[in-house]
């Protein structure tokens, strides 16, 4: 803060006032020389450069430090006095040529006042006291522009340390926020794709068929699941539980930190082919997969073509291409 009080604002003020008031008395004479006329100059821009510093200090929030504002104050102080003498000589003189002349008098021999060699020093006086006074108001730049630079460097830190622990934070952040496989129900659907849903989402076997539609909503598949052609299992694929559970068996498959598996069921004749990849395979255990496709065989393989088996009367169901079969990754093969 200012190491001085508020009557340093009232120096810079008065010492301002004090320079136009003999500006104003000195432009009154005439016939003064260039010296005179350089003085009247200097105490002019002297006057000027008082009240931008008090503009200034008055707007500054921060200030040098206190040995340097001393310095700076009692130059304003001496400054002020200096000027006070020298409006004071003037106007002494304006009473005494009152009393038997006129103004006229002032403005024909005003100068004479004053002896060319205290012009000259007067001069060098207040062009120190310039000099130190712009000195000041440079130093309460200098001094704001660091304080400033300081506190964005501050500022920029604080928001480094921010990002980084929002970053940090990104990478740390679960896939599902306030949901985990500790709290939650895991459910891998047909496609492979992996969720992480509360279990008041799903308190009935109803509300499990709402959400599995929704989310096959245009999706591979979705015919299947709209006509209930699907199977929920435990992991691994064991003990389908496509029926309609009571309601304390469902409560007990969907508590927090359960997973279940969710298989398209395909009703058609298994000739040992994937229905995914088409691949053509011998010795095919009940239950295997061809490709990255997980199928569970519960039909024993046939090596009848299908035109046969249509030919003998098999009434199953036939999953085409449209379907969207070739990009399920759990199967059931009836």
């Amino acid at each position: 803060m200012f190491p001085v009080t508020f009557g340093s604002f009232g120096d810079i003020v008065t010492a301002a006032q004090l320079a136009s008031q003999i500006v104003k008395a000195l432009s009154d004479s005439c016939g003064s020389s260039v010296q005179y006329q350089e003085l009247i100059e200097e105490v002019r821009s002297l006057s000027a450069t008082l009240q931008m510093a008090y503009s200034a200090a008055m707007n500054c929030t921060s200030y040098p430090r206190a040995e340097d504002m001393r310095t700076v104050v009692d130059e304003i102080t001496l400054c002020k006095f200096v000027l006070a003498r020298f409006l004071n000589r003037i106007h002494g003189y304006q009473k005494s040529l009152g009393k038997g002349g006129t103004g006229n008098s002032w403005r024909k021999i005003g100068w004479s006042l004053f002896k060319t060699q205290e012009v000259v020093e007067m001069k060098a006086k207040i062009a120190g006291y310039k000099e130190t006074i712009t000195l000041f108001m440079v130093s309460l730049t200098s001094h704001s522009m660091t304080r400033f630079e300081d506190e964005t460097r501050r500022e920029l830190t604080r928001i480094n340390v921010s990002l980084t622990c929002i970053m940090e934070g990104r990478f740390q952040m679960p896939k599902s926020v306030g949901w985990t496989a500790l709290n939650g129900v895991r459910i891998i659907d047909a496609l492979g794709r992996d969720i992480i849903v509360p279990p008041e989402l799903v308190p009935t076997w109803p509300d499990m068929e709402y959400f599995l539609k929704l989310r096959f909503k245009s999706c591979a598949g979705s015919r299947l699941v709209e006509s209930g052609y699907y199977s929920l299992f435990h992991q691994p694929l064991t003990l389908p539980i496509n029926w309609v559970p009571i309601s304390d068996v469902w409560e007990t498959l969907v508590e927090s930190g359960k997973e279940l598996v969710m298989a398209i069921r395909v009703n058609r004749p298994f000739y040992r082919t994937c229905v995914v990849c088409n691949v053509y395979t011998r010795g095919l255990n009940s239950s295997s997969g061809f490709c990255t496709a997980n199928l569970t065989i519960n039909a024993p393989p046939t090596d009848s073509p299908l035109e046969k088996l249509e030919e003998s009367g098999w009434k199953g169901e036939v999953c085409d291409d449209d379907d969207g079969i070739r990009y399920l990754r759990h199967i059931v093969i009836e």
